[in-house]
C-alpha cells in the first residue's frame, strides 16, 4: 500500500463510479481534477503531506476518465447536451440549474419528499442532491439515464451495468442516498463529477437489506461496500469499525475493498485519524506501524501525528528528529498538514521554519502562527514552512531549501519582502563555512508566488 496520502476520511475522497465517496462531511463532491492537482498529484519529498492508500488514487483517475468519456461524447450531441435547454418543454425543469443540474434542484410544490434527496414527481422518481443523469426535463429522473451517461459509466468504469429503468414507483424507499430499493430490486447510485447514475445492485435481496453506513450495506447473504460484494465477510456479524470505511466481523478486519492481514477483530479499534489498533499492534490504515509500542500510543489531535513514549509518527511513519516527549500539535488543516512544536523547533510536517525557536505560539488562522518576533506561513502548494521577521529595518522571509529527492534540508532561501515582490533573493549554507548549496529553481519559484508574497507582506503589519 503506498504511504502518499492522507486516509480517505481525514480529508476527502472522490465519489466515483468505482463506488468511492467522499468521506469528510461535505455533501458536494469538489471538482475531481482539482482533488487530483491538490491531493493525488505525486509530490516531492519536501512537501511532506500525509500518505494514503492507493485506491482512492485509482478512482480518482477513474473519474477523471469517466468525465473525459462523457465529454468527448457529448461533442458530438446537440449544443444542448449537458447545459439547461434553450426551450425546455417544462419551464421548471431549468430550475436550480437546468438540464445540466449541476447541483441541488428546487423542490417543487407538487414533488411528495422521499428522503436523502429523492422525490416523487409526475410519477417518477427524481434525485434533486446534484448532478444530472439524463437531458432536459429528465436530467434528475434516475430511470432515465441518457445514452451518454449509461454508456459513459459502462465503458470505462463498471463494464456491464443494468440502470434501474422499469424501477417501482410506488414500491420506491430511499434508503440512503447511495441505496434505493422497490419490493423486487435494490438498487446503488454511483457517480463521476456533475453526473450520477442509478444501477441495479446485482444479488441483493430487497426484503432483507440494511444499510450499515453510506457506503456500507448487508443483506442475509452478503456484505456491499459501495456495489461490490465483500466475498468472505459474513453478513450476520459485520460490524463498523468507524465510519465504514473500515469494518470487521467475527473472524476478519476490511479497509474498505481489502483484508487486513493479521488483524485480530476481537480487539480491533479506531484510535483516530487513519491510526487503528488491536491487542498485537498500532496500524496506520491497512499497515502496521513499525516499532509504535501500543500501550502509550496517542493520536494528536484527530490528526495525522501521533507519539508513543519514545517516537513520534506522521501517516504512520517515524519522524526520527522529532522530540515525543516535549511535541504538541499547534494547527491541523484539512489540506493535509499540520503545525508542531518541540523542544528543538516550529515545524510544518517534515520540514522546521527557520529561526523559530521554542516557545509559546498564537495561532493567527489556518495557514498562519506567530511566536515572539516572527510570523510562520504555510506556503499550501507544497506545505512548505516559510518565516516572515524583520531584520535591519526590512521585512524578510525564510524558507528551507532541500533536496527534491530526500528532502535533506540543505540550507536556507532568503529574502527581503516588499509589495512589488521579492527583492535580493539568496540560498545561505546551513554552517557559514559551507559552499551555498544548488537548489532547484521551482523551490525559488514558489516562494516568489505573488499570493504568497501577499501574505508575507500582510504578515508585516502583525510584527511593527
Amino acid at each position: 500500500m503506498s504511504r502518499d496520502r492522507e486516509p480517505a476520511d481525514d480529508l476527502f475522497t472522490t465519489r466515483v463510479a468505482l463506488g468511492l465517496r467522499e468521506l469528510d462531511g461535505r455533501e458536494q463532491p469538489p471538482d475531481v481534477s482539482t482533488l487530483v492537482a491538490q491531493r493525488l498529484a505525486t509530490e516531492t519529498p519536501g512537501a511532506g503531506r500525509a500518505r494514503i492508500p492507493s485506491w482512492p488514487l485509482l478512482a480518482a483517475v477513474l473519474a477523471l476518465a469517466v468525465t473525459a468519456a462523457l465529454w468527448l461524447q457529448n461533442q458530438g450531441g446537440s449544443a444542448a447536451e449537458g447545459a439547461a435547454p434553450a426551450a425546455p418543454q417544462d419551464p421548471k425543469a431549468t430550475e436550480g440549474g437546468g438540464g445540466a443540474a449541476s447541483g441541488p434542484q428546487v423542490l417543487r410544490p407538487t414533488d411528495v419528499y422521499l428522503g436523502h434527496g429523492y422525490v416523487r414527481r409526475d410519477g417518477a422518481i427524481h434525485f434533486l442532491g446534484g448532478g444530472r443523469t439524463g437531458k432536459g426535463v429528465d436530467a434528475t429522473r434516475i430511470d432515465r439515464p441518457s445514452s451518454e451517461v449509461l454508456a459513459g459509466f459502462r465503458r470505462v468504469v463498471l463494464g456491464a451495468v443494468r440502470s434501474c429503468e422499469g424501477l417501482d414507483v410506488d414500491g420506491f424507499v430511499a434508503l440512503s442516498e447511495e441505496y434505493v430499493r422497490d419490493d423486487a430490486r435494490v438498487y446503488h447510485k454511483v457517480i463521476s463529477p456533475g453526473v450520477f447514475l442509478v444501477m441495479q445492485l446485482h444479488d441483493a435481496d430487497p426484503a432483507s437489506f440494511e444499510v450499515l453506513a453510506r457506503n456500507l450495506a448487508r443483506d442475509q447473504s452478503h456484505v456491499w461496500y459501495y456495489d461490490r460484494i465483500q466475498r468472505g465477510v459474513d453478513p450476520a456479524t459485520v460490524v463498523l469499525v468507524d465510519d465504514g470505511r473500515v469494518f470487521k466481523d467475527h473472524d476478519s478486519v476490511h479497509y474498505a475493498y481489502d483484508e487486513i492481514a493479521g488483524a485480530d477483530p476481537a480487539s480491533f479499534r479506531h484510535l483516530g485519524s487513519g491510526y487503528y489498533a488491536d491487542r498485537h499492534r498500532v496500524y496506520w490504515c491497512m499497515e502496521s506501524v513499525p516499532g509504535a509500542d501500543l500501550a502509550t500510543f496517542e493520536v494528536l489531535g484527530g490528526s495525522f501525528v501521533a507519539k508513543d513514549r519514545m517516537r513520534v509518527y506522521r501517516s504512520g511513519e517515524y519522524l526520527p528528529r522529532y522530540d515525543a516527549a516535549s511535541l504538541q500539535l499547534i494547527l491541523h488543516h484539512a489540506m493535509g498538514f499540520q503545525i508542531l512544536a518541540d523542544k528543538n523547533g516550529i515545524h510544518v510536517n517534515k520540514q522546521t521554519f527557520p529561526r523559530a525557536k521554542p516557545g509559546k505560539v498564537e495561532v493567527i488562522d489556518e495557514l498562519t502562527v506567530r511566536t515572539g518576533d516572527l510570523v510562520l506561513l504555510v506556503e499550501t502548494s507544497r506545505c512548505n514552512p516559510v518565516t516572515v521577521y524583520r531584520q535591519g529595518g526590512k521585512l524578510m522571509a525564510a524558507t528551507p531549501a532541500y533536496d527534491a529527492t530526500s528532502g535533506e534540508m540543505l540550507g536556507t532561501i532568503t529574502a527581503e519582502v516588499t509589495p512589488a515582490g521579492l527583492v535580493g533573493i539568496r540560498v545561505e549554507p546551513l554552517e557559514a563555512t559551507r559552499k551555498a548549496p544548488a537548489v532547484p529553481s521551482w523551490q525559488i519559484d514558489v516562494l516568489r508566488n505573488p499570493d504568497l508574497v501577499k501574505r508575507m507582506v500582510d504578515a508585516g503589519q502583525l510584527l511593527r
